[in-house]
């Protein structure tokens, strides 16, 4: 299993639902030429092949942009979806024939130099995970993990540097692999806990052999000690700032204002909160440690 920060995994429709409240009713007129849009008159969305099945029964994903073509004067009829390979819309030879691609995909300066973002719709925090009966349990603090090993996949950028600059441990983190043998690391006691964000945090524990795993706290955010001049991470993709997930848009699309116009309706509505506190309940629920 492999568990990138850059490339979080898609998340699955949780047990209850997110209809409850009323979407917002404010519409975003999208003052945009015809040409503009892949089909005139259709929203057409990118969505990842691994997204198919789950897509139409529910997920994050699929309700928030559902309900953000609403905004911008879709009906449901009028939105078209197609599936590409899983981040495939952030690749510099991506064959654009969409409006707009919804692939849990993290915004960064690498990608942006190929693709245009929207405005973040999900922060994703870091949480830190245990066994049932681990002592990082009792920590309320980060001074109480200083003496704890942590585990971390080394390509979860984000992770990786608050589990190492955050977190400050006495001893480095366990890299644990993505083969499929972490979880039996994990029971041999190889690492107490493990950090990871806030999508990967809740696609893993579903995951087989990682049915034990249960999120112990949140760790707390630094954004105002992150220099957007200093990349986070060594692959290139220059993650600054707030981690957040971001619609992905061809490069020079005249649609980025529009959307982003429509996420700050469900955003200053609380619709964006709302849903993802359903969706990520365990992480949303928990603890923040101090310092």
């Amino acid at each position: 299993v492999e568990v990138t920060e850059s490339d979080p995994a898609p998340t699955i429709a949780p047990s209850t639902s997110t209809t409850s409240t009323t979407p917002p009713a404010i519409g975003v007129s999208c003052d945009v030429p015809a040409t503009a849009w892949e089909r005139p008159g259709t929203l057409t969305v990118a969505i990842s092949e691994v997204e198919e099945e789950a897509w139409p029964n529910g997920s994050y994903e699929s309700v928030m942009t559902g309900e953000l073509a609403a905004v911008l004067g879709f009906e449901e009829e009028e939105v078209a979806l197609i599936s590409i390979p899983h981040l495939g819309a952030v690749q510099p030879d991506a064959a654009w024939n969409y409006d707009v691609a919804v692939q849990t995909a993290t915004i960064s300066r690498g990608r942006d130099e190929v693709v245009d973002f929207s405005d973040g719709y999900l922060r994703l925090d870091q949480f830190l995970l245990a066994t049932e009966g681990s002592p990082l349990f009792a920590a309320e603090s980060l001074s109480q993990l200083r003496d704890a090993t942590l585990g971390v996949f080394p390509s979860a950028e984000y992770s990786v540097f608050y589990a190492v600059e955050r977190v400050q441990p006495a001893t480095d983190p366990i890299a644990l692999p993505d083969d499929g043998t972490a979880p039996a690391q994990l029971a041999d006691g190889v690492a107490d806990g493990v950090v990871m964000d806030l999508v990967a945090s809740d696609w893993i524990r579903r995951q087989p052999g990682w049915e034990e795993l249960e999120v112990v706290a949140k760790l707390p955010r630094f954004d105002d000690e992150l220099d957007e001049s200093e990349p986070v991470g060594e692959q290139g993709s220059e993650l600054a700032g707030p981690e957040e997930l971001g619609l992905v848009f061809q490069e020079g699309s005249e649609l980025v204002d529009c959307f982003n116009d429509g996420l700050a309706v469900l955003r200053d509505s609380g619709r964006l909160e709302e849903l993802a506190a359903a969706w990520y309940p365990d992480e949303f629920e928990a603890s923040i440690l101090g310092p």
